[in-house]
C-alpha cells in the first residue's frame, strides 16, 4: 500500500472483486493495495481513498444480492464523488452491474444524480458545470504490474494469442490490475495445483484438457456439470470452480445464424468441445443428428447421452448442417486438413467450424468457395472469452469495447 491517506471511505462487499472493479472502472481509480480481505483504491489527484472490505464469510453467506440489486436507501450516510460526464457514467455503470438514475438536479456549479453499485449501495455522482467544452471521460489508467496484480491464464496443447490479446486489451481499456498469459503443460495435475497455490484468479481450458481437468477441481457449475466438460476455472480463495462458456456461446451463434432446430446435422468429434456443441443442439430442439467419431466408445456415449446416432465415418452420410468440433484445420500440424469431404460440403447448406484460429480454416474456405452459409469459430471464441472475462473480474464491458478488443486480438 502507498503512504497512509488522510481521508477515505470504507465500504463492505459481499463480492469483493466485483465491487472494487465497479468503483475502479467507474471513477478511474488506481488500485494501490489488494488482498483476500480488502482492496484500496486511490481517487485520481486526491488524497481520498476508497477501501472496499470483504464481509466476513459467515455473514456474507446470509446475504442475497439480487439482479438488479435492491437499493439500500435506508442508510444515514451517503457519499458523493465527481465524474467528468454523468451520461457517460450512466452508460458505464449499467455495463458494470450498477445504475446511475436518470433523475438529476442542479446545485451551485454542479448537476447531481443518485446511483447504486452492484450490491445496492446508494451514493451520488456529480458533474461540474461551467466548462467551456463538454467534459470528456478520462480513460482509466491500468496500474503497473506489482504485488496486487491478479494473474489469469490459459492452458492448451497449442497455445494461441487471441485470448491473451483480447483479455489484456480489456484490462487496459478498463484500467484493471490484471495480466493474462497463455501456457501449455505436460503435467496437468501440477499446473492446476499451481493455480490453487499461487492464487491465480482464473484459467481458460482448451483441448485436450476440458475433461481431464474435472477431477482436479472442487466443484462444477451449471452447464459444466451438465455436460461434464470445463473450459473455465475460477479460483475463489483456493476453491476451484469449473464453468463452461462454450455452451452458451454456441447457443448464441446458432441463433444469430438463424439455424432452425429442424435442421439435421453431422457433428464431427467426441471431445469436450463436441460435448458442448451436442448439448447446445439438443437444448435448441435438434432431434435429427449424427455424431461422427472414430473412437467408438466416446462417440457412441456422446450420441446416446443426447439422443443422436453415431457413425465412425461420414461414408454414406449427408446433412444440411455440418459441424466440426475437432482440431482439424487448426493452426499447427492439422492446419491443412479438411474436416469433411468436399462432396459433403457441396451437398450441405450450412457449415460451422468451431476452430477459431485461423479464422478461415480449410473447411470455412471450402464452404465459401461452394457458396454455403458459414459459421466461424471466431464468433464463438469472442462470446466465450467475454463470459470468461466477466467470471474473472465481475465486470461486463459494453459492446463497443468488446468489439474493439476482438478486432485488436485478431490483428496479431
Amino acid at each position: 500500500m502507498s503512504g497512509p491517506a488522510r481521508n477515505g471511505l470504507f465500504l463492505y462487499a459481499k463480492d469483493l472483486e466485483r465491487l472494487a472493479g465497479f468503483y475502479q472502472s467507474l471513477l478511474t481509480m488506481r488500485r494501490v493495495h489488494a488482498s483476500d480481505e480488502l482492496v484500496v483504491l486511490q481517487i485520481p489527484a486526491s488524497d481520498l481513498q476508497l477501501v472496499v472490505h470483504a464481509i466476513p464469510a459467515p455473514i456474507a453467506a446470509t446475504i442475497t444480492i439480487t439482479s438488479p440489486p435492491l437499493r439500500r436507501v435506508d442508510t444515514a450516510l451517503k457519499f458523493f464523488l465527481t465524474v467528468p460526464s454523468l451520461p457517460e457514467a450512466r452508460q458505464l455503470a449499467a455495463s458494470l452491474g450498477g445504475e446511475v438514475y436518470t433523475e438529476q438536479w442542479q446545485g451551485p456549479g454542479f448537476v447531481v444524480s443518485n446511483a447504486c453499485d452492484p450490491e445496492g449501495n446508494v451514493f451520488q455522482l456529480r458533474e461540474s458545470l461551467g466548462a467551456a467544452q463538454p467534459p470528456k471521460r478520462i480513460k482509466p489508467i491500468k496500474p503497473p504490474i506489482g504485488p496486487a496484480t491478479r494473474l489469469c491464464m490459459s492452458l492448451a496443447a497449442r497455445p494461441g494469442s487471441f485470448g491473451s490479446r483480447f483479455q489484456n486489451r480489456l484490462y487496459e481499456h478498463l484500467g484493471l490490475d490484471y495480466v493474462y498469459k497463455a501456457f501449455t503443460t505436460t503435467d496437468l495435475t501440477a499446473a492446476i495445483g499451481g493455480i490453487r497455490a499461487l492464487g491465480i484468479r482464473g484459467c481458460a481450458i482448451s483441448m485436450p484438457f476440458k475433461e481431464a481437468v474435472i477431477p482436479l477441481l472442487d466443484r462444477l457449475e451449471g452447464s459444466a456439470a451438465a455436460i461434464d466438460s470445463v473450459n473455465t476455472i475460477v479460483n475463489d480463495n483456493g476453491r476451484l470452480s469449473g464453468y463452461n462458456t462454450d455452451y452458451s456461446a454456441i447457443l448464441e451463434v446458432l441463433a444469430r445464424a438463424g439455424v432452425s432446430p429442424e435442421t439435421a446435422f453431422l457433428l464431427r468429434g467426441s471431445g469436450g468441445m463436441a460435448k458442448a456443441v451436442a448439448a447446445a443442439l439438443r437444448d435448441r430442439g435438434h432431434r435429427k443428428g449424427t455424431v461422427v467419431a472414430r473412437n467408438e466408445t466416446s462417440g457412441r456415449a456422446l450420441a446416446e447421452t443426447y439422443g443422436f446416432s453415431w457413425a465412425a465415418s461420414t461414408d454414406g452420410l449427408a446433412a444440411p448442417l455440418l459441424i466440426n468440433a475437432t482440431p482439424l484445420g487448426m493452426a499447427g500440424t492439422d492446419a491443412d486438413r479438411l474436416a469433411f469431404p468436399e462432396a459433403l460440403i457441396a451437398g450441405s447448406e450450412i457449415v460451422f467450424d468451431v476452430v477459431a484460429v485461423p479464422v478461415e480454416t480449410p473447411l470455412i474456405r471450402a464452404a465459401q468457395r461452394l457458396g454455403r452459409q458459414r459459421i466461424s469459430g471466431a464468433d464463438v471464441i469472442v462470446l466465450q472469452a467475454l463470459e470468461q472475462f466477466v467470471l474473472y473480474t465481475g465486470i461486463r464491458p459494453d459492446a463497443d469495447t468488446v468489439a474493439e478488443a476482438a478486432a485488436f486480438a485478431r490483428s496479431a
